[in-house]
């Protein structure tokens, strides 16, 4: 079996593979949108996606990874790990993508769980639900094995704090 971790930096500037085993190799490519809405001549609105460049406090920012096989062989467990950068905050319910099993981490990526599992220790050391916000990173599981030149994409949604 086949298995390959992927982590991707989402500042729209940097994506890094780690090694895979065997001869599975998975391509990313990942993109920071915006939603903006046009209004056409006959004053009707189309919400269409522009590159993050410029953003401002509360904007919402579609982070893409898209994932492809360019292997020979199929990657049997493939995970798609990436951190929600420190000034932006987790749109919930905003990860899940069909054949995919979705984790976050609270803790720097060190450990992933289910949102509604995690904890966090507040500085007096209450315990609490994690929210949103304290989400640092979200992983991605393939839940089917993904065959040479097979790919997709995930993707996750945050507002600029």
């Amino acid at each position: 079996m086949k298995n390959l971790l992927i982590s991707v930096l989402v500042s729209g500037l940097f994506v890094a593979a780690l090694p895979s085993v065997g001869a599975a190799a998975v391509k990313l490519k990942t993109m920071a949108e915006k939603e903006v809405i046009v209004i056409n001549d006959e004053g009707e609105e189309t919400v269409t996606r522009v590159a993050a460049d410029q953003i401002v406090p509360g904007d919402v920012i579609i982070y893409t990874i898209f994932y492809e096989n360019v292997g020979k062989q199929p990657a049997e467990t493939v995970r798609i790990v990436d951190p929600i950068p420190e000034e932006m905050t987790y749109k919930t319910g905003s990860a899940e993508s069909p054949d995919v099993a979705v984790l976050f981490s609270v803790d720097g990526g060190k450990t992933m769980g289910l949102m509604e599992e995690l904890r966090v220790v507040e500085e007096d050391g209450v315990v609490r639900p994690a929210l949103a916000s304290d989400f640092t990173h979200v992983m991605w599981t393939l839940t089917k094995p993904l065959a040479p030149g097979d790919g997709g994409e995930v993707s996750f949604r945050a507002q600029l704090k």
